[in-house]
């Protein structure tokens, strides 16, 4: 279902001791290429959480390809985040996305940034899109807590400018 007919290269590289490791790498692949660089501590510190600190660069990779979803292609972006896994849910945060390029749908969208957390069991996420076609912002929160029965959501969104028919959502013309 996934990543079908992808064949990857792995080339990597860790150094340091077991419980503060570092990582660089490069995924090589016929859809595209994904470089990894990072940190692991407290792996075998059982008094201590796991934390992961990692940065993720994405040339040219065909998230259709990898995914399955005919409606995507190429996308390249850079990620940081970091997560330290506790019991129950992780805490998770990405300080930063930038979206350089994404094929969604016949439309090639870029300028787009994010920040996301996951902290003591609520996700946090600001989208910020400056694509020409598309200029909107959006905040989101989520409970993720699983013994709550009483989940909050909550979503603002606002939008500038959406140019339907670049988009290919209004394929009348311009009017």
């Amino acid at each position: 279902k996934y990543a079908k007919g992808v064949s990857f290269n792995l080339n990597a590289g860790i150094s340091g001791p077991l419980n503060r490791m570092k990582i660089n790498g490069s995924l090589y692949s016929n859809a595209g290429r994904l470089r990894l660089s990072g940190d692991i501590r407290n792996a075998l510190d059982q008094r201590r959480a796991v934390q992961i600190y990692a940065g993720l660069n994405a040339t040219e990779l065909d998230a259709g390809k990898l995914s399955g979803v005919r409606g995507l292609g190429k996308c390249s972006f850079y990620t940081e985040l970091d997560a330290t896994l506790r019991q129950g849910i992780p805490d998770i945060r990405m300080d930063s996305l930038s979206v350089s390029r994404l094929q969604a749908f016949g439309y090639d969208y870029s300028n787009i940034s994010a920040k996301a957390y996951i902290d003591n069991g609520t996700a946090t996420l600001r989208l910020l899109s400056s694509d020409p076609a598309l200029n909107l912002s959006l905040d989101a929160l989520a409970d993720l807590s699983p013994d709550r029965e009483d989940k909050h959501y909550k979503v603002d969104a606002k939008v500038d400018n959406a140019d339907l028919y670049a988009l290919e959502v209004d394929k009348r013309g311009i009017s």
